[in-house]
């Protein structure tokens, strides 16, 4: 279509016909792109007044506005916000980090060019081209104008590849949006060939283990366990060290083990276990619990009243775990928490001891009460915000956290 051409106000002053041209990736299903300005035609800083930019499928990650009248000539300032589509920019908004953009806009057609947290933009009108760079201190608004704090602002554009949504967005190192990279299909990235051989190469070594680990686990329970470590040995001795190989510290039975220090005995197989390839061992529930296996959890920050050991061997075991290159995973219970004392209706919803209570600055930080308990639990109050969750069981045995 024919570039619009400059025109007056009736007081006979200059006006320019300005679009918007910007590369934003950024955005999830439902979202649309909106320049909100110091303008009054950029809505003067108010989200649910800028202009709307537009997409398609074939366009993306480019948006483009439509002309947009502006008596303002000389220097304007503005922002990129990501906001719910068809809200005109007041839902959800979502303003771009960093200062605000400049740009010299004059009297004539001009179209502004930039991308979504990136600093840069680009000038374009009718007779040529020019530039002008964001990085140079923006001039002071007055305070109509409502300038963007800096705790408003959210979002980064570091470089390399993100993935936002159902699309990759892949920058230069400067952090300029790489075009041509992030419109490429992800598929178009992989040899699938070389992908199926892979995958049924992986496939096999699954199949290989599965049916070793099967083997072992028809012997486990006619096995002493030092001999059946020995034997598992055998299937991870070709374990890579840069891929990640768990092992299950424990089962329902351990906290028998060891005369209360499973620890203890953990700790004693540290380096047979590092010799084997293990690269991570998942650890029991840690905290006090009225159930032994962990799993009943009361005082969160009690570890000396786990059935499975004292602070002291725990952190003794954690030492030499990482000493030995393997990482700890803590199993920690969430969903589900015992009260230590019962309310004036004999509820066991009050949570009155942590653990930690000789330390000042977590004083009162988990004494919960009925509150706390989702709507519905027979632990409830009637006084909390939410009821379970959709997927969430009946579990009888303690509270269930609203968390």
């Amino acid at each position: 279509s024919p570039v619009r051409r400059a025109s007056a106000d009736k007081q006979g002053r200059p006006m320019a016909s300005l679009k918007f041209s910007i590369n934003c990736a950024a955005t999830n299903p439902g979202e649309a792109v909106f320049v909100v300005g110091s303008a009054p035609e950029l809505g003067k800083w108010d989200a649910g007044k800028g202009v709307a930019l537009h997409t398609t499928a074939s366009t993306f990650p480019t948006w483009a506005s439509k002309p947009v009248s502006v008596e303002t000539t000389g220097k304007i300032e503005f922002k990129v916000v990501i906001a719910k589509e068809g809200s005109g920019g007041s839902q959800g908004a979502r303003w771009e980090g960093g200062d605000n953009k400049c740009a010299d806009i004059g009297a004539g057609a001009t179209t502004v060019q930039c991308g979504w947290g990136s600093g840069t933009v680009e000038v374009k009108t009718e007779s040529g081209s020019g530039g002008y760079s964001a990085a140079e201190p923006p001039k002071a608004l007055s305070s109509t104008d409502q300038p963007l704090k800096d705790d408003e602002a959210h979002g980064d554009f570091g470089g390399g590849m993100r993935k936002k949504s159902s699309r990759h967005l892949f920058t230069h190192q400067d952090g300029s949006m790489n075009e041509s990279m992030t419109k490429t299909p992800s598929l178009m990235m992989i040899d699938l060939d070389e992908f199926a051989s892979h995958a049924e190469e992986q496939e096999k070594k699954l199949d290989d283990l599965e049916a070793e680990r099967d083997r072992l686990n028809t012997q486990q329970r006619r096995m002493a366990s030092g001999a059946l470590i020995t034997e598992m040995k055998e299937i991870t001795d070709c374990a890579d060290k840069s891929d990640i190989v768990m092992l299950q510290g424990f089962n329902w039975e351990s906290h028998k083990a060891g005369k209360g220090n499973w620890w203890g005995i953990v700790e004693s197989k540290v380096e047979q276990f590092a010799e084997m390839g293990i690269t991570d061992i998942w650890l029991p529930p840690c905290s006090a619990s009225v159930a032994p296996q962990g799993y009943l959890p009361s005082q969160l920050f009690n570890l000396d009243g786990s059935a499975y050991g004292k602070k002291d061997a725990l952190q003794k075991l954690l030492k030499k775990m990482r000493e030995a290159g393997i990482r700890g995973v803590a199993d920690i219970v969430i969903n589900h928490r015992c009260g230590d004392k019962q309310d004036s209706q004999g509820r066991w919803n009050v949570f009155t001891s942590t653990g930690i209570e000789h330390r000042q600055s977590f004083a009162g930080v988990m004494d919960w009460q009925g509150w706390a308990v989702t709507l519905g639990d027979k632990f409830s109050d009637g006084s909390g915000e939410r009821g379970p969750g959709q997927y969430d069981g009946a579990f009888d045995a303690a509270p269930d956290i609203d968390h």
